[in-house]
Order: C-alpha cells, then sequence, then structure tokens
C-alpha cells in the first residue's frame, strides 16, 4: 500500500470502502437520529436527513459503492400530490435551488427538459459552483458529484444539460471528508452495463464530449481498440498510476467484459481530438454554438472533414460575415456525409431539413411555381421551411446536389450570394443569410481515394496531419467548376471531403450496426405487432475480432452501406437460422423471463477461411432489463 503523504492513517482500499461505510452507519444510527445534517440550505438539511445511505446488495456485482436512493420531502403543503416533473416545475418556482432535489429528478426519471428548466431558472454561476459540490446524504456517508446519477439513469441528454449548466466529468466519489478519491465517473458509467444488461456507450461519448479524460481508464486497455482488453495489468508500470487505487482485479476483469469497441474507440479518439482554445470558446459561446465542439466525438472517421467544418464555420463567426455558409460535402457515397449534417444539427438543437435533389429538374421543383400560376399558394418543402424560418439559424441538406440540373442550380445563385429570397406563395422578402447549407455530392471521388492512398493510408497520426489537404482541394475546385461552372462554385464557403475508411474505421462502423442488431432483438417480444425476435440477448466473443472480419467486406464505393449488408449476412441470417431450430412457439409472457442467450464468434475454417458462428447457449442467467 502506497503511503500516505499527508502523515494521516493509510486509506483502505478504495473496493472496501462501502462496507466501511456502511459498518460506521450501523454504529452511528441512533446518534444520527439526533444529529441534524449539514446540508447547505434548510432543504438540503430536511433532504439529507431522509435520504437513503449507500445501498450495499447481495447480486454480484463489482461496483465499490452504490448511490443512495434520494427521497424527496414534502416540507410544505404545496408541494403535495404533484408528479415528478410538476414537481421539480413548482420547486423551481417557488424554493431555492437544491443539488438534491435536482438528484431525486434524475432518479425518477423526470424528463430532460423539465431538467433544463430546473436549472435555466436560476443564477448560472451559482448554478454551476453548486453543480460542482459533491454532496452528502449523512454524516461519514461519501461524497457523490451529481453526474453520477446521470450515469445511473444512463442519459447522455442529461449528462450534456448538466456539463452546459457547469458539471465537471473529471469529479470522483470522495469517501474522506472533501478528497477526491475513489471510482471516476467514465469507468463507472462503463461498469454500469454489468453483465452487458445495458448499452452506456452514447453516455460514455457525452461524457467524453463534455470533457471527461480517457487517461481515467488505463491506456493499455483502449490504445489498441481493435484488440480486446485483457484482465492482467501491463508489467511495465510507472512508479505512480493513477488508477492503482481503484483498479482491483476484481474491477478491471468486470471492465473487460463490459467494455465493448466502440468505447474502446471512443477513447481512442478523444485522445487525439484537440481541445478548443479559450478563444475559440469565447467566440463559440457569444455565438450560442458551443455544442459544435463535440461533433467529432460522434462521427465515426473523418477527422479532415469534422475539422475543416468546425474551422470554417468558427472563422465565420469571428468575422462577423453576413453571407450564408455554403458547405459541399464531396466524396464517396456512404461515408457519413448525411451523418455529418444531422450531428451538427441535433447537436446544434436546429431545425434540419433534407431534401432529395435526385429528381429535381426546374427550379420550380425545389422552389414550387411563382404566384399566381397554379398550384403556388401550395408552396415547396423548401419553399416553406424558408419562411418558417425566416431570420433564424437552420440547417439545409440538399443531398445528391451533384444530380441537379443548371436550371435547379441557376436559381440557387442569389440566393447563395446574399441569403435573400423571395416566398413564391406571396412575393415576401426572406432573410436566409443565417441559413446554414449542406450539399452532398459524389464528385471527385477519384482524386480524394488517390489522394488517400498516397497520403493517408497506413501512415501514423503524425504523418497524416502533415498530408497537403490544400492540394487536394484545389483538385476537387476545378472538378467541380467543370460540373457546377464557376459562378456557383465560387459561392461556397468550404469544399469538404470525404475519405474512404481506414481499417480501424471500417471495423467500427461494421460494429456500429452490430451494435444496432444487438439493440433491435433486445426489444420486447410483440407477436399481435409480428415481432417474434426479441427479448434476446446477444454476445459478440472478443468483438474487435468480429468486427476486424466483416470489415473485410468493405467496398469504398458503398462505403457504409457494404458493410450493413455484411452484418445482414454473415449475423442476422446466422441468428435468424439458429432462432428458428429452437424448440416452440414465440409468447410475450417470454419478455418476463430471463433471456435466451447467443454467442456471435469467429471461427477457423480450412485454411484462412475463417467465419462468423451463431450458436445458441440456452436460457442464461440473465434477466430482461431495458436495452
Amino acid at each position: 500500500m502506497a503511503e500516505d503523504l499527508s502523515g494521516q492513517a493509510p486509506r483502505p482500499p478504495f473496493v472496501n470502502a462501502a462496507q466501511a461505510s456502511s459498518r460506521r452507519h450501523r454504529r452511528s444510527r441512533n446518534r444520527q437520529a439526533r444529529t441534524s445534517a449539514t446540508a447547505s440550505s434548510s432543504f438540503e438539511r430536511q433532504m439529507a436527513s431522509l435520504a437513503a445511505k449507500p445501498q450495499v446488495t447481495s447480486s454480484p456485482s463489482v461496483l465499490p459503492f452504490f448511490l443512495p436512493k434520494i427521497v424527496p420531502q414534502q416540507f410544505e403543503k404545496c408541494c403535495y400530490s404533484k408528479s415528478s416533473d410538476a414537481y421539480l416545475d413548482h420547486a423551481k418556482e417557488n424554493h431555492e435551488f437544491s443539488v438534491f432535489n435536482l438528484a431525486w429528478a434524475i432518479q425518477n426519471g423526470v424528463g430532460e427538459k423539465c431538467i433544463e428548466r430546473y436549472l435555466t431558472q436560476h443564477n448560472e454561476s451559482e448554478i454551476a459552483e453548486r453543480l460542482c459540490q459533491s454532496m452528502q446524504t449523512a454524516p461519514g456517508a461519501p461524497f457523490f458529484p451529481i453526474l453520477y446519477f446521470a450515469a445511473e439513469r444512463n442519459s447522455p441528454e442529461i449528462v450534456r444539460i448538466l456539463c452546459h449548466a457547469g458539471a465537471k466529468p473529471s469529479q470522483s466519489i470522495g469517501l474522506y471528508g472533501e478528497a477526491i478519491f475513489g471510482l471516476p465517473l467514465l469507468p463507472y458509467t462503463i461498469l454500469r452495463a454489468e453483465h452487458q444488461l445495458s448499452d452506456t456507450t452514447e453516455t460514455v461519448v457525452a461524457l467524453l464530449a463534455m470533457g471527461a479524460s480517457p487517461h481515467d481508464v488505463p491506456k493499455d486497455m483502449w490504445q489498441d481498440y481493435l484488440r480486446a482488453p485483457t484482465k492482467d495489468k501491463p508489467k511495465h508500470v510507472g512508479v505512480f498510476d493513477i488508477h492503482e487505487t481503484w483498479c482491483t482485479a476484481e474491477i478491471r476483469e468486470a471492465l473487460c467484459k463490459t467494455f465493448n469497441l466502440l468505447q474502446r474507440y471512443s477513447l481512442w479518439k478523444a485522445a487525439q481530438i484537440e481541445r478548443p482554445t479559450v478563444r475559440e470558446i469565447q467566440v463559440a459561446k457569444a455565438h450560442n454554438i458551443m455544442p459544435l465542439f463535440e461533433v467529432p466525438y460522434y462521427i465515426f472517421g473523418q477527422q479532415l472533414a469534422t475539422t475543416q467544418v468546425l474551422q470554417r464555420i468558427t472563422s465565420r463567426l469571428l468575422f462577423n460575415s453576413l453571407k450564408p455558409l455554403i458547405l459541399l460535402f464531396t466524396g464517396l457515397s456512404g461515408h457519413g456525409k448525411t451523418e455529418l449534417a444531422r450531428r451538427m444539427g441535433g447537436l446544434l438543437s436546429l431545425e434540419l431539413i433534407v431534401v432529395d435533389c435526385t429528381m429535381m429538374r426546374h427550379d420550380t421543383d425545389i422552389f414550387g411555381p411563382w404566384s399566381p400560376y397554379y398550384g403556388s399558394q401550395v408552396g415547396s418543402q423548401l419553399n416553406n421551411h424558408l419562411v418558417e424560418w425566416d431570420g433564424k439559424r437552420t440547417v439545409v441538406f440538399l443531398d445528391e446536389f451533384d444530380k441537379t440540373t443548371d436550371d435547379v442550380r441557376q436559381a440557387m445563385l442569389l440566393l447563395f450570394e446574399s441569403g435573400s429570397y423571395t416566398d413564391r406563395r406571396n412575393n415576401n422578402k426572406i432573410d436566409c443569410s443565417k441559413v446554414l447549407w449542406i450539399l452532398a455530392a459524389n464528385l471527385g471521388a477519384t482524386e480524394i481515394t488517390k489522394f488517400w492512398m498516397d497520403n493517408l493510408k497506413d501512415r501514423s497520426q503524425k504523418q497524416q496531419k502533415l498530408a497537403p489537404i490544400r492540394d487536394l482541394q484545389v483538385t476537387l475546385k476545378q472538378c467541380i467548376i467543370q460540373k457546377f461552372g464557376a459562378p456557383l462554385t465560387g459561392r461556397f464557403s468550404a469544399i469538404v471531403p470525404f475519405l474512404p475508411f481506414s481499417e480501424g474505421e471500417r471495423a467500427i462502423t461494421a460494429y456500429k450496426f452490430m451494435r444496432e442488431l444487438w439493440h433491435d432483438v433486445r426489444k420486447p417480444i410483440d407477436t399481435e405487432g409480428k415481432r417474434f425476435a426479441g427479448t434476446i440477448f446477444v454476445n459478440f466473443v472478443n468483438d474487435g475480432q468480429i468486427a476486424k472480419h466483416i470489415a473485410d467486406r468493405y467496398l469504398e464505393e458503398t462505403g457504409a452501406r457494404s458493410l450493413a449488408d455484411a452484418v445482414e449476412e454473415e449475423i442476422s441470417d446466422k441468428l435468424a437460422a439458429e432462432f428458428f431450430k429452437q424448440e416452440g412457439e414465440v409468447r410475450d409472457e417470454m419478455n418476463t423471463l430471463p433471456l435466451p442467450n447467443y454467442n456471435v464468434r469467429v471461427v477457423s475454417g480450412s485454411g484462412k477461411n475463417n467465419h462468423i458462428k451463431v450458436t445458441s447457449m440456452g436460457v442464461s442467467s440473465l434477466q430482461t432489463a431495458p436495452a
């Protein structure tokens, strides 16, 4: 045991701390009944006296502690008989802010919007300070940061709301006074998926996007993300290992079981992403676009594209340009153009409209006929959207824009130049200067692939950063001028190339479709709705190996679609074959029974012909839980 440099007695191993705390509670139960809790407000003092003590359960778990069940107190007549959401709204209007009240709301399923309202109706700086303070439910009990309750609920939305309000994902459980000592939030969230009954991946990604350090988890477990982590610690570890206090052999072994491929990749990627500078944050906050910096954490690969988009948007805002922002996403089909556009709109809470341009032959197809011609009163999807968002931010995604004709593209020139538009239903002037236009095309695919082969394929991260991206953009601009003409091309704010997937990105994309299957078969059986393959647990044995095997089916021409087809053929079809072999009819009552378990693994065939095998393992001991 390491020496305590503070001169105090050495601390016991963290894994036993919850038990020690429980023993202290039992010894002091009578004394606590006579002692008032020491919370910061009158409400919190009453809440603390009623809050449940840290729970110790008899069910198997390696978690060294369990969050206390917060019990709300009806401390005034006006608070009686209110639903969870109504209770929090009432507290917002009638009582001072309480982090205990907030924790109770998170545990009891209060909606994200209601929690957001509760945080935004108080002084911002005061709320930020309170969210950074850990709370203690009783004397001698651990100190719990509020984000652990969001992780317990497995809610990435609440994580983002709390962090935007000032909560810090770097906090840990405190057991000794105010000292920060214990299981960090990131591994705690991963371990919440113990026995793989739930998928905490989205919450893990949200924490990383909010600033959680990937190094809170031992680096050897995620640095080579395609390799399954092992329960054995590396032989060569530094003199001071920051994980020594909490990462016991038992916890590390549990992490190996629950630490899925996408989580490992997310930690690896977070370690590569540069955090925004102080000035970038200042500009982003002024324009209310801070969530844009979260985009790289949610996109598989395409770091060049996401970096270029962020740079162009922040640069445009810095100089207060009044021109519309028009981004041309171009490259191979199926490599994330639509996904990036959707993520940008979703994170910025902007309305996004997707317009399929494959059948746009005339300007009336995309904007509608001019008044007073027949049909003008109806308008068009794009025309009506621009009118609805007059002078406000919105995202317009024009998919397959290279399929449009000269007539359609000519109609875009004035709109892209000044942002001015005329509603074709009534000839009213519309301000579209704040619209973010994203145009998707498949132009320059040959040039992009050649650049990737010559400068990026099988290169290190450091070498990839030195790739001559400007040369590629110059080449692409010439290709696009030939297709669209110089007047329209000159109005594009940036040409953003989407590159082929690397070997790791192919595997991660394959795994994304594997996880979609995992979630789909976890949904309840509904025989009336013709859902028979439900309430099933699929265990991917060595998920990285399976994903690498699927990745061999990748085709540049179709990108992610080729991997989705491979997952369907290699896993879904084989799972269906095993499912049909089982005896008896499927009944809705099976939703309440232990889960049927299917193992998916790569097995060796003749020569080098490995293949995927799906095996029914019978009914497992795992109980039904939400996917």
